[in-house]
């Protein structure tokens, strides 16, 4: 990202996390996190996560299928959490948390088509911008609005605003959405 908050380049850096133990998962999860935070660590750069808080889905796990509830326990938070903070102490990088709300449908609205992104490259560029205090200027581009007055709209809190959008996309298949704003 240059200093104005525009996409430059993406690290992409896999890990496996199907189909093997759980040590094999949390092996490959800390080389994956060491990779990044050198990364980081040459460029002088801070790194950005989302504060994610899953008590609530924990609470559900009993309502879903094995295999729900599985893909959603699978993924230890907490242990991601705890290697990535330890690993950016040892390597004196900053580990800056950021609020996760809507960073998704920001990413959708505002990066995808502009860079070519996909979903996850985009929300991940909504992390990196309110990590660096980018944040100021996620304003909901209004030709976006399927409904409702534009000019009320605007009027509400950047936060209601998304929260609007959102309700209004969320009917939408991913390659609906994908196609909708294309046509924008």
């Amino acid at each position: 990202m240059d200093r104005f908050g525009n996409y430059l380049q993406s690290l992409e850096v896999r890990y496996a996390n199907h189909h093997t133990t759980s040590e094999q998962i949390e092996q490959s999860l800390s080389e994956a996190l060491k990779v990044a935070v050198n990364y980081a660590k040459e460029k002088q750069k801070p790194i950005g996560h989302e504060n994610l808080n899953f008590n609530k889905k924990k609470l559900v796990l009993k309502a879903h299928s094995p295999e729900q509830a599985k893909l959603i326990s699978g993924f230890a938070y907490s242990t991601y959490q705890a290697l990535l903070k330890d690993k950016c102490e040892v390597a004196g990088v900053r580990l800056i948390g950021v609020s996760p709300a809507f960073t998704s449908q920001i990413g959708h609205h505002k990066f995808m088509k502009k860079y070519g992104l996909n979903s996850h490259s985009s929300a991940a560029m909504v992390i990196a911008r309110r990590s660096l205090k980018f944040n100021k200027i996620e304003r909901m581009p209004v030709k976006h609005l399927l409904t409702g007055n534009p000019c009320k709209i605007v009027q509400i809190c950047r936060w209601k605003q998304w929260k609007e959008l959102t309700k209004q996309w969320k009917k939408y298949t991913f390659k609906s959405k994908i196609y909708l704003l294309n046509q924008l």
